[in-house]
C-alpha cells in the first residue's frame, strides 16, 4: 500500500455473522463462439432481443436487418437465420419482444414508408402478419394482457395498442424530452419503464386501457452521455437493467432508479480485451440466472452468469474453496461524503487470503486501489480520502467500491458530494 493515504485497521481476530447470499455477475461465454459454431453475425450488427418461451434468443440486426433465432443459446447453440423479412429495403428495425401469447413481436422503422409497423412471427419463425403503423415506432414490449407498449419515435409519446387487427391504439398525452431506445412494462401493464438519450430512465404510470392517463417521472439521468442504444433496458420485476452505449457498461438499477450493480469490462475474463463496444439490447433468461447482452461493435452476444457470494459460517456445499471462506463488504460510511469514507468489510478464512478492494467510477474504471495484501479473520476498515491512484481529487458522483476475494467479489454504491 505504498504511496496511499490509507490506515488500515484490524478490529477483531474472529467474526460471527450469519449466512447471507450477495449478488454479482460473472462473465460466461460469447455467441458466437468459434470452438461451437462457424456462424457469426460477422458485419450484421446484433442489436435487439429477446427470449421466448421454449428458451430460444431472437436477434435483431440492424445492418443487415434480419431476424435471427439462436436455439439452446447456453449449450451447444444453433444460429439461424430467419427467411429473408419483407422490411429488408427500409430503413431498419427497432426493437423486439417475444409476447406473452407466443409470437414474436419487431419493430421495425422506415421513416413514414410503407414497411414501416410491426412484423409479427410464430416461434417457428413464419411470418404470420405485418401491420402498418402510422407513426415511427422505437422499442416494444408487452404486459401479461397481450397489449403492446411502443416508443413512439417521432411525437415522443408512449403508444399502447389493444388491437392490430383491426389496428386499436391510444397515445399518451405526457410527451418524453427524450429518443426512445428502450422500453419495458410490467405484467399489469400500468407501470412503463423508458429509456433514453442523455441516460434518462423514466417511470411512466396510468391506466393500460388508455395511455392518455400515463404520467411520467425521471428517475436518472446524465447529461454528459449523449445515448444509449439499442433496446438497452430490461425488467425482471425487481431490477431494470440499462446498457448504456458511452460507458460501455449495463447499469443494474433498483426500481426507484437508484444503482445497485454495474457490469462492465472489469467482469469480463482477462483475455479478452476488446471488453464492451456499444452494448446494446438485454434479455435474462427466466430464472434470472444468466443475462445476454449485444455487444454491437464486436458483432456478438456475450452472455453473463449471475454469481452468489455467501457470507457467513453455513455456506451451500455446491461452493467449494480450498480454505473455507466467507466475507462481506458493508456499506462505506458516512455516505454520501465529502471530504472521505470508512469502508469496512469482514473475512472469515482457516488461512490467509488475498484480498483486493478498489474504486470504480461509472465508466467501470478503476479510479483507486485501496488495499491488495493477504489477511487473517477479521473485520478491517480502509478509508478512502476522495482521491485516484495518481493522488488527485475525483469530481462529485457515484462511485462503486469492489471488494474481490478468491475470485469472487461484493460490491456497494457510493456518493461523493462537494
Amino acid at each position: 500500500m505504498k504511496g496511499f493515504n490509507v490506515f488500515f485497521v484490524f478490529l477483531f481476530c474472529i467474526v460471527v455473522f450469519s449466512s447471507v447470499a450477495l449478488g454479482g455477475w460473472e462473465f460466461y461465454r460469447t455467441i458466437p463462439d468459434s470452438t461451437i459454431s462457424e456462424v457469426d453475425f460477422e458485419g450484421a450488427v446484433p442489436t435487439y432481443i429477446d427470449i421466448d418461451s421454449e428458451g430460444n434468443l431472437w436477434v435483431v440486426c440492424y445492418v443487415d436487418k434480419k431476424l435471427y433465432k439462436v436455439t439452446d443459446p447456453l449449450g451447444d447453440f444453433n444460429i439461424v437465420q430467419i427467411s429473408t423479412p419483407s422490411w429488408v429495403t427500409g430503413s431498419g428495425p427497432s426493437g423486439i419482444v417475444c409476447g406473452s401469447d407466443g409470437y414474436v413481436y419487431v419493430t421495425y422503422d422506415d421513416a413514414g414508408q410503407s414497411t414501416q409497423g410491426i412484423y409479427k412471427y410464430s416461434l417457428n419463425g413464419e411470418e404470420v402478419g405485418m401491420y402498418t403503423l402510422e407513426f415511427r415506432p422505437g422499442p416494444i414490449d408487452m404486459d401479461g394482457s397481450g397489449r403492446l407498449f411502443v416508443g413512439e419515435k417521432t411525437g415522443k409519446k408512449l403508444v399502447i395498442i389493444s388491437s392490430l387487427d383491426p389496428l386499436t391504439y391510444t397515445e399518451s398525452d405526457t410527451v418524453t424530452d427524450h429518443l426512445f431506445r428502450g422500453l419495458q412494462v410490467n405484467e399489469s401493464g400500468d407501470t412503463v419503464y423508458t429509456y433514453g438519450d442523455s441516460y434518462a430512465l423514466e417511470r411512466w404510470v396510468g391506466d393500460p386501457s388508455d395511455a392518455s392517463t400515463y404520467s411520467k417521472v425521471t428517475l436518472d439521468k446524465l447529461s454528459f452521455v449523449s445515448w444509449a442504444v439499442g433496446k438497452g433496458l430490461y425488467f425482471d420485476g425487481k431490477y431494470l437493467y440499462g446498457a448504456v452505449t458511452d460507458h460501455e457498461v449495463v447499469y443494474v438499477y433498483d426500481k426507484n432508479g437508484l444503482i445497485a450493480d454495474v457490469v462492465g469490462k472489469f467482469d469480463m475474463v482477462v483475455s479478452d480485451t476488446t471488453g464492451f463496444n456499444h452494448p446494446g439490447g438485454i434479455a435474462l433468461t427466466p430464472d434470472g440466472k444468466y443475462m445476454f447482452v449485444t455487444d454491437q461493435g464486436n458483432d456478438r452476444i456475450l452472455i453473463f452468469e449471475k454469481s452468489e457470494v455467501y457470507v457467513g459460517i453455513d455456506k451451500p456445499s455446491s461452493l467449494a474453496f480450498s480454505d473455507p471462506l466467507s466475507f462481506r463488504l458493508f456499506q462505506n460510511y458516512p455516505n454520501p461524503f465529502n471530504m472521505g469514507t470508512n469502508i469496512s468489510f469482514s473475512v472469515r478464512t482457516s488461512s490467509p487470503v488475498r484480498v483486493q478492494v478498489k474504486i470504480f467510477n461509472l465508466l467501470g474504471q478503476e479510479v483507486r486501489t485501496l488495499l491488495d495484501e493477504s489477511v487473517n479473520s477479521g473485520k478491517y476498515v480502509v478509508y478512502w480520502d476522495g482521491k485516484d491512484n495518481q493522488g488527485k481529487t475525483v469530481n462529485s458522483g457515484v462511485y462503486f467500491c469492489k471488494m474481490l476475494v478468491d475470485n469472487q467479489y461484493d460490491v456497494r454504491r457510493m456518493s461523493l458530494l462537494k
